[in-house]
């Protein structure tokens, strides 16, 4: 064992006490959706994002909740950040076509809305 061995062990060691991360408790949110536990997996996912606000894979399962809630503006906020941070990810042409469908929905006139006189 050299001189700074214990210097890194004691760095990493810390690192794997310090709680749930945000890979697990993404799973734990995953789970909780397919439960069809929504709340609960809300919080797993808010959670995830607290932990990490760079995983990718947060925001569209967060996105995809609150798209569910008929909640589109904020799904929208993790839709983009989610293309932001993933733009090549498989599922980013899916998420796209979602933004571009919602961005068209608000650009033409409600089914049965009568123009103004």
């Amino acid at each position: 064992m050299t001189r700074s061995t214990p210097l890194l062990v004691a760095l990493f060691v810390p690192l794997s006490g310090c709680g749930p991360n945000a890979h697990a408790v993404m799973q734990a949110g995953k789970d909780s959706f397919k439960a069809r536990k929504y709340e609960e997996a809300k919080a797993s996912f808010t959670k995830c994002l607290e932990l990490d606000p760079n995983m990718a894979e947060c925001h569209l399962a967060l996105g995809s909740l609150l798209a569910r809630e008929r909640r589109p503006e904020d799904a929208l906020v993790h839709y983009r950040e989610f293309l932001r941070l993933e733009p090549n990810h498989e599922r980013a042409k899916e998420v796209r076509i979602l933004l571009k469908d919602y961005e068209d929905s608000l650009k033409s006139p409600a089914a049965g809305a009568q123009p103004a006189p």
